[in-house]
């Protein structure tokens, strides 16, 4: 896998090349990368991407040249269909791993502080080990209602 680019066929049959939906995943790290691709309940692929990589994501399917930029920590999704990029949820650590439990909420592993992994909620802009240009933000650890850290260490 082409860690910078997003492939996708139109169906889960490949019957023709790849088409690039999007583009712009950083590589600067081995290990930190966008990762983790899933399927959410809502019909979004969501992904991880680590601390130590730039993002200028772009969405080549639709040919606009505007791009999301983001400096790592984060959980992204984007829509097949509607051919949408949005940060979910940012900061957190090395964010790595996707998954969501039976009422649809999103955790992902990481290596803040004590804990294995956390809760993400949509919005939610976590602790990271550097900050926006929106300082304010810093002030408290979490953001959002549920933004706090899994209590399973």
């Amino acid at each position: 896998l082409r860690t910078e680019f997003l492939f996708m066929n139109r169906d889960d049959v490949p019957d023709g090349d790849p088409e690039v939906h999007l583009s712009g995943f950083g590589l600067e790290d081995t290990h930190a990368v966008m990762n983790s691709l899933t399927w959410g309940p809502d019909g979004w692929i969501y992904g991880a991407q680590g601390s130590t990589c730039t993002a200028k994501v772009r969405v080549e399917f639709t040919r606009d040249a505007r791009t999301t930029d983001f400096l790592g920590q984060a959980i992204w999704r984007y829509h097949p269909k509607t051919h949408q990029f949005e940060i979910f949820a940012e900061g957190g650590g090395n964010t790595f791993g996707v998954a969501f439990d039976d009422q649809g909420r999103l955790y992902s592993g990481t290596n803040y502080s004590n804990y294995r992994g956390l809760h993400y909620v949509q919005g939610g802009y976590y602790i990271k080990g550097w900050g926006k240009l929106d300082e304010k933000k810093l002030l408290a650890p979490t953001s959002g209602p549920g933004a706090q850290p899994s209590p399973h260490p």
